[in-house]
């Protein structure tokens, strides 16, 4: 879940996945840790924290199967690619270890 400077950024390749990981919360939400996008230049007041939780939009049964590989086998999911499909949609592939 992504604001409009967020994706913005992200386009012009000012966002880093270095150092991040993906973890659940309370409410089995996944969220994207410790990941930067830098702010927009033509932001203005508008602009978005660097450094923030973003939200992972997966589908229902996915979330399961990682909640359940992630709590059971003590796995940790780590992004490892950043980009944008051709739907013009920012996307993270991640890895299991």
């Amino acid at each position: 879940v992504l604001t409009g400077t967020e994706i913005k950024s992200i386009r012009f390749s000012k966002a880093s996945i270095s150092e991040s990981f993906c973890d659940f919360n309370d409410l089995g939400e996944l969220f994207v840790i410790n990941m930067s996008i830098q702010t927009y230049s033509n932001g203005g007041y508008v602009n978005h924290r660097v450094r923030a939780d973003r939200k992972l939009l997966l589908q229902r049964k996915e979330l399961r199967k990682l909640h359940k590989e992630v709590k059971n086998v003590g796995l940790t999911i780590v992004p490892l690619n950043l980009y944008i499909s051709e739907k013009g949609y920012a996307k993270l592939e991640k890895s299991n270890s």
